[in-house]
């Protein structure tokens, strides 16, 4: 298996084709990732946290601005049921299985109504299980998000500038969570991961949604539970800031182009890009662009 840092990375390139936004291979309680939440992963996919731009008094005590513009909640706080999600590459083969027979000595419960295979002919594949219901957070717009970075960039490099220029910095927009998941990563090109599911009403083309059972021999299974209140989060849709340094000359130049181009193009939506001053070093500048994790239909 991969180290934990590749691994991370690995998993959440492999599930990106998954419009939820970006995949923690490593799922983080929603008492500490929220929307709102503003921070940064660092090599080993461990959650840091910068700021909460939603609490007043962590952005005091950091000496950070709130947001000039007040953040507005999603009120479709929808709950829904997901069958599994799978990486890149990953296909699932439904099991002829006789009802109350276990399966195949895999491991599986004769209870199981349905069984899976799970194979990928790439060098990397993964399955996300997860506990119905699956619930959604949300804040609307990127523009609050924009501008706070950049009220706050000279603080946010002051306080985090090695982190964030490594890591990026990333605002949490929206998060999906579930009570209790499982995920399976692996880089064995003939492995195959069998999963058994008590439904037998079929959710998704890779297999059936609600309870499932494990190949108890699989030592790749990674098990995530909290509860009600503390609920593990699988997936988030960010705003991921990235600063490219350069000297200030040349990053004052584009500034000033991209001014020009604004006006000059004034019935087009440019994206936000921030330029500004090292405060160590008067000859060093940054550029600050960013990229957005998850969509709006994202279910």
């Amino acid at each position: 298996m991969a180290s934990q840092e590749s691994l991370n990375f690995v998993y959440a390139e492999q599930m990106k084709h998954h419009p939820q936004g970006y995949a923690l291979y490593e799922p983080i309680s929603t008492e500490v990732l929220k929307p709102g939440a503003c921070g940064y992963f660092d090599r080993y996919g461990s959650w840091n946290v910068v700021a909460q731009l939603d609490d007043p008094e962590s952005l005091q005590k950091h000496g950070f601005l709130d947001p000039s513009e007040e953040l507005q909640a999603d009120h479709d706080k929808r709950k829904v049921v997901w069958g599994p999600k799978c990486s890149v590459g990953v296909k699932g083969a439904k099991v002829d299985v006789e009802v109350g027979v276990s399966a195949n000595g895999q491991g599986i419960p004769a209870e199981a109504k349905a069984v899976f295979k799970y194979s990928t002919s790439t060098g990397f594949g993964a399955i996300l299980l997860t506990a119905p219901p699956m619930v959604k957070k949300a804040y609307l717009y990127e523009s609050p998000f924009q501008q706070w970075v950049k009220q706050n960039v000279q603080q946010i490099d002051q306080l985090r500038g090695p982190e964030v220029r490594q890591y990026g910095l990333w605002i949490v927009t929206s998060t999906w969570s579930t009570s209790q998941c499982s995920i399976n990563a692996w880089k064995q090109a003939s492995k195959e991961v069998v999963v058994g599911f008590k439904a037998r009403v079929f959710g998704e083309e890779f297999g059936p949604e609600g309870q499932w059972f494990e190949d108890e021999m699989d030592t790749d299974w990674t098990h995530y539970s909290g509860d009600d209140e503390r609920r593990m989060v699988v997936f988030i849709g960010a705003l991921r800031f990235r600063f490219s340094r350069m000297p200030w000359r040349e990053a004052k130049l584009k500034e000033m182009d991209r001014a020009k181009s604004t006006i000059l193009r004034s019935g087009e939506e440019q994206a936000e890009v921030i330029y500004f001053q090292s405060e160590e070093n008067a000859e060093v500048g940054y550029e600050v662009d960013y990229e957005v994790l998850g969509c709006a239909d994202d279910t």
